[in-house]
C-alpha cells in the first residue's frame, strides 16, 4: 500500500476516472474505446490486444464527454505503456494536446465531472 501511494505521489498531473470513450485513428479505420482515466499528460484505453499498438506508436484521438458526446477533445498520444487489458498514451510532446485536455477537464469540474 504505501509503494503504491508513492508512486502516486511522484505523478506530474491528477488522474481523473470518468465515464468518457476515445476514437482513436489507426492507419484508414477508426477504433472507439473506453477511458479508464485521464489526466494532463496522458491517458489509459482499456483495449482487447494491446500488442496492436506498439510502443512509441503516435495516435490521432478524440475524447468524448459520455453525458455529453458533442463535448470533446482532441489530442495526439504516444504509447508508453501497456498491461494485459491496456494502454497508456502520453501527449507531454504535443502542447496543443494538453491545452485541449485541460479545457475538457475543466468545464467537466465547472458542471461536477471528476474531482
Amino acid at each position: 500500500m504505501e509503494k503504491r501511494r508513492l508512486a502516486n505521489e511522484r505523478r506530474r498531473h491528477e488522474r481523473h476516472e470518468l465515464l468518457a470513450a476515445v476514437e482513436l485513428c489507426v492507419g484508414d479505420a477508426k477504433v472507439m474505446l473506453t477511458v479508464r482515466n485521464i489526466s494532463l499528460s496522458g491517458v489509459m484505453l482499456i483495449v482487447n490486444d494491446p500488442s496492436e499498438f506498439p510502443p512509441g506508436s503516435e495516435y490521432e484521438l478524440i475524447v468524448f464527454d459520455a453525458f455529453n458526446p458533442a463535448r470533446t477533445a482532441r489530442a495526439v498520444g504516444r504509447v508508453v505503456r501497456r498491461t494485459p487489458d491496456s494502454i497508456a498514451l502520453a501527449w507531454d510532446d504535443h502542447e496543443d494536446s494538453m491545452s485541449e485536455i485541460a479545457e475538457f477537464l475543466m468545464a467537466l469540474k465547472a458542471i461536477g465531472g471528476p474531482q
